[in-house]
């Protein structure tokens, strides 16, 4: 189970990345489900953005193509924003569709759409490629799941 979970089958990784990751969904579920965009947005950047950057940038990336600070690759960070903004739209076009928005009201007192926020979508889904990227999640326990997922969290209350 150990190495289903992890990458490279070490028990104190599990430990880490995926604990993380499961805490930030459920909190994100409990607290935000259905009729808050915030936990939608910062649900699908941490699990569809950063994970089609790690399968992305794992697999299709060559060494020339990291960034030299670390270990992350250039088409993954594309992977990750592109991926971050289709989903991001198709399942709060999905929740907007079946009226779950109607009783949220955005920072302009206004019910939220997605497409009058398609630009704030798409500013952070930017902003966390770029924290995922930078290598900052190590000033989060060594944690992308921690620095993506805040910045998520932190520019949805902001902007929306």
């Amino acid at each position: 189970m150990v190495k289903m979970i992890t990458r490279n089958g070490n028990l104190n990784e599990m430990l880490k990345g995926p604990t993380i990751y499961g805490i930030v969904f459920v909190i994100c579920t409990w607290i935000y489900w259905k009729n808050n965009p915030t936990g939608i947005i910062t649900l699908i950047i941490l699990c569809v953005g950063d994970g089609l950057a790690d399968l992305i940038g794992r697999n299709f990336s060559q060494s020339s193509h990291r960034y030299s600070w670390n270990k992350k690759s250039i088409i993954g960070s594309l992977a990750m924003f592109f991926g971050g903004i289709i989903f991001c739209i198709l399942y709060l076009k999905l929740f907007e569709n079946c009226n779950f928005f109607i009783h949220y009201e955005s920072n302009n007192n206004n019910e939220f759409k997605v497409w009058n926020n398609i630009w704030k979508i798409i500013f952070i889904n930017f902003i966390c490629t770029i924290v995922e990227a930078s290598g900052l999640e190590y000033l989060f326990l060594g944690e992308d799941n921690i620095s993506v997922s805040l910045t998520a969290f932190i520019l949805c209350k902001l902007l929306l």
